[in-house]
């Protein structure tokens, strides 16, 4: 069973064992979203047997996470919210040792069972759907709900640290707000605007990403050492994820491209290394680390990238930054809660991402030709010394 925010997403089935008490779990609807009713049994530990009758054998291996597509292939979702395809020859020496006594007094091998009963679980399709939102029915989710609770709360601490990363620029820190309160609010949307986060050592520019995660949840969040291994052959980690944190960014225009349409294709192909490619709806949000000596060509990709030129002033303040490294790692979850009740609050009904990308960008060019003659030209000269393109003011 998966418990999410607005409802209970339940992948159960009925035991067989004589003295099984059934439980009805119940789950609120709404109007977008498919909810499974089952009945269930459950097991400290499902795979802990050596024969048991055929009906429960096929629910304790359903219970352990396993899954077969129409197509045949066979899954096995594991606790953190992974997938992982599985051969019928790895399936029959998994369920080695461990049998099913059919009604007729014959015991065949628990995966035997489990692969001709009508009752196994088996699916349409594997895919990503925040909150259940426009999830087709037979499908399995890789959705696991929300991180924390929203709670109102002491956020200001959260909300500085974004007007540091926004180089103190309020309108673009706002922008930041917006998109992380749309993350939360309509999940299912792609803005289809990364955010691009360029700072020094010590800047600490990777803090809101793991406040993020820690919010939303973990399983629902992928770091990536690199921004080009997001586009690798077997992606199947970037599936069942709502952000993607890229901590270095690929300055060459392949790569860059390549990671545009990351950013805004409404699809993505993931695949392992066997087994057919999955084609799911992409609802991927995208943030990028820079460092300082990376560049980026905003006029060719400022319609899909949102510069931030992090300020320098709190370089190595840990007492600034200490407070968010504690939250990550568990150890504050009221700041959490509360940043989370912001989100959810914050009112982004007329709010389009790139819309609002677009105006902020009009706004900073009209705030640098307002500036006076030396300091424009010491904004060119600076530009004109920066190597594969030029730096952006958005």
């Amino acid at each position: 069973m998966f418990r999410t925010a607005e409802g209970i997403k339940v992948h159960a089935w009925m035991s067989t064992q004589s003295n099984a008490q059934e439980r009805t779990l119940r789950a609120e609807l709404q109007a977008t979203q498919y909810v499974e009713l089952i009945l269930t049994e459950k097991w400290s530990d499902p795979l802990d047997f050596q024969e048991v009758p055929v009906g429960e054998a096929v629910a304790r291996v359903n219970d352990a996470g396993f899954f077969i597509l129409r197509n045949g292939e066979i899954y096995k979702a594991e606790p953190d919210g992974a997938i992982t395809l599985q051969n019928r020859t790895g399936l029959a020496k998994t369920f080695a040792g461990r049998w099913a006594r059919c009604e007729n007094g014959k015991a065949i091998s628990a995966s035997l069972a489990w692969l001709r009963s009508p009752n196994r679980r088996e699916y349409n399709s594997i895919g990503y759907w925040p909150s259940n939102h426009g999830r087709p029915a037979t499908s399995c989710n890789l959705w696991q709900g929300w991180g924390i609770g929203a709670k109102p709360g002491y956020w200001s601490i959260i909300d500085d640290h974004i007007l540091h990363l926004a180089g103190g620029d309020r309108d673009k820190a706002n922008f930041v707000l917006d998109w992380c309160a749309h993350m939360v609010q309509r999940p299912w949307e792609k803005p289809g605007i990364a955010l691009v986060f360029r700072g020094r050592n010590g800047t600490s520019e990777n803090l809101l990403a793991g406040v993020l995660a820690a919010v939303i949840g973990q399983p629902n969040a992928l770091v990536a050492a690199a921004g080009r291994k997001m586009f690798e052959k077997f992606n199947w980690n970037s599936a069942g994820k709502l952000l993607i944190v890229a901590e270095t960014l690929p300055a060459d225009n392949q790569e860059l491209s390549r990671l545009k349409r990351f950013v805004t294709d409404d699809e993505i192909l993931v695949g392992q290394k066997s087994g057919h490619p999955v084609r799911t709806k992409s609802v991927h949000r995208v943030i990028i680390n820079s460092d300082h000596r990376q560049i980026i060509d905003a006029s060719n990709y400022e319609r899909q990238f949102v510069l931030c030129y992090v300020s320098q002033k709190r370089a190595g303040d840990d007492a600034q930054f200490n407070p968010l490294r504690k939250a990550i790692d568990g150890e504050n979850d009221a700041l959490l809660a509360a940043f989370m009740h912001e989100l959810r609050t914050r009112n982004i009904s007329n709010w389009k991402p790139q819309e609002a990308a677009r105006k902020l960008s009009t706004l900073a060019r009209r705030n640098v030709l307002a500036l006076d003659p030396p300091v424009m030209w010491l904004i060119e000269q600076a530009n004109a010394a920066t190597k594969d393109g030029a730096a952006s003011w958005i």
